[in-house]
């Protein structure tokens, strides 16, 4: 079999992991597990007799032979618990292996995913394989209720347990439309092999925090979780609802939160005003407080995927048709290619206020690009400058590659992901377009993925927000 589940180094043929509960007898247990082709079986370590192996165990009828054995921390609530079971399954002969559950809350059996972390920091230095049971952080909700929120302003709402959005609300005087905080719950994929530390484990080093989702975007779910549980607790009242949406698959996935809300739910977000932590930036020049910066605009995100084929052969006899080489030549075209500089009411506001506050030649840099025409020289010098290149132009760049099959064979396929960016105002039909420009090769295929470019969601310029604005510059100037 191909298509195989590899955990820790060990391959699997199925990916179905089947369980030891709820069955009428052990026998009947034992023919299910015969019947699921499952190549794994996961054990509660306190439903195991381990006391008197004179008696009767669910362990006599799981053939060690055939069945991996996967002890679970079942109906353990404190990382502590969960720790201690891990290691008497480990002393009793079980597995080093362990399928870690700290349960948050009893009535939903949702995991409480700080312990989680915490005993999965334990065990993983002490040699074990963990498998943790986690979902999106419905324990938040649960933070907010001790702090005082009423149910009913405290909700978890999604398309199934594993894609929960947690909904909560501050009630003001309704003197204004209600003002909406969003931030999401998921983290971009990581390799443990690319990392000099373990992603998965949240690390305190030298200053700084390590670990997937530090930076997007954990830290801000938990800095308006406290926030409104301060606002809360010293019992403060806004002239508006205040509404904190914490949402999932934002990175990827079928079931993005905000979309999910919108379509299902509308009325629990419904605000005049949107602040969302992973857009805008804190910027310190050797701690010294230079902006408080405000995304008041949003590209589009779109994937285009290229694709060329042709007829291969075998290596030994090469021919003028190589589709790695054609592809890598179109790519090397786009790479050369800049898309047009254009700015808006937004970006435009954006460089007339940075400048001042950069100064030097990047200052002297953005006043001559708001000029008309913009400065040659000083667009030049911004454009190699990414930060500030990605805010006034689209910008796709090849982010995966893939071709051939064999090492012996010419390629009769190669493929790769160009991921765009697309300024307000463009949509992702011109882009495909241009793109088909830059290539300049009728052999290389393109195509996009689904994604908002593509839905015919409009993208129009924003205005900027002067009564946004201006609130977060006298909250931003230092004290």
């Amino acid at each position: 079999m191909t298509d195989q589940l590899v955990i820790a180094g060990r391959a699997f043929g199925s990916r179905l992991i089947v369980g030891t509960g709820k069955y009428r007898s052990f026998q009947e247990m034992a023919r299910a597990h015969e019947a699921s082709g499952a190549e794994m079986v996961t054990v509660a370590v306190r439903r195991v007799n381990l006391s008197d192996r004179s008696k009767e165990s669910l362990l006599d009828y799981i053939d060690r032979a055939k069945f991996f054995l996967l002890p679970n921390t079942a109906a353990c609530y404190s990382a502590e618990e969960a720790i201690r079971t891990a290691r008497l399954g480990r002393e009793a002969g079980l597995s080093e292996w362990v399928k870690l559950e700290v349960i948050g809350d009893q009535a939903t059996l949702y995991p409480d995913v700080q312990a989680t972390l915490e005993a999965t920091r334990v065990l993983v230095k002490e040699g074990f394989t963990v498998l943790p049971y986690t979902s999106d952080d419905i324990v938040f909700a649960k933070r907010l209720l001790d702090a005082g929120f009423p149910a009913s302003d405290v909700q978890v709402l999604g398309p199934n347990d594993r894609k929960g959005n947690m909904v909560a609300r501050i009630h003001g005087s309704g003197a204004k439309k209600p003002l909406l905080f969003i931030c999401h719950l998921d983290v971009v994929e990581a390799r443990r092999a690319d990392w000099s530390m373990d992603p998965f484990q949240f690390i305190e080093k030298d200053g700084y925090f390590y670990g997937r989702g530090t930076g997007d975007i954990k830290d801000g779910d938990t800095f308006l979780v406290t926030t409104f549980i301060r606002l809360k607790q010293e019992h403060y009242q806004p002239d508006r609802d205040l509404i904190l949406a914490l949402t999932a698959d934002e990175e990827g996935g079928a079931f993005n939160g905000v979309a999910w809300l919108i379509k299902n739910h509308r009325d629990l977000i419904d605000a005049e005003y949107v602040i969302n932590p992973d857009a805008g930036d804190f910027e310190l020049d050797n701690g010294k407080h230079l902006l408080v910066g405000i995304q008041a605009s949003e590209k589009l995100y779109q994937d285009f995927d290229l694709k060329v084929t042709n007829p291969g052969g075998h290596s030994s006899l090469p021919t003028s048709e190589n589709a790695i080489y054609q592809l890598a030549e179109g790519l090397t075209r786009l790479e050369k290619y800049h898309f047009p500089f254009e700015l808006n009411e937004v970006t435009r506001e954006y460089f007339k206020q940075e400048a001042d506050i950069v100064g030097g030649q990047t200052g002297a840099d953005m006043k001559g690009i708001l000029q008309t025409p913009p400065d040659p020289a000083a667009l030049a010098r911004l454009s190699a400058i990414p930060y500030y290149n990605a805010r006034f132009r689209t910008t796709c760049v090849a982010t995966r590659l893939d071709g051939g099959h064999a090492n012996n064979a010419l390629p009769g396929m190669a493929h790769a992901n160009v991921n765009c960016r697309i300024l307000p105002g463009h949509s992702g039909d011109e882009i495909e377009a241009t793109l088909v420009k830059v290539l300049d090769d009728s052999h290389i295929v393109v195509t996009h993925a689904p994604g908002l470019a593509s839905s015919g969601i409009p993208n129009p310029p924003s205005a900027a927000a002067s009564s946004v604005a201006i609130p977060f510059s006298g909250a931003s100037r230092p004290t």
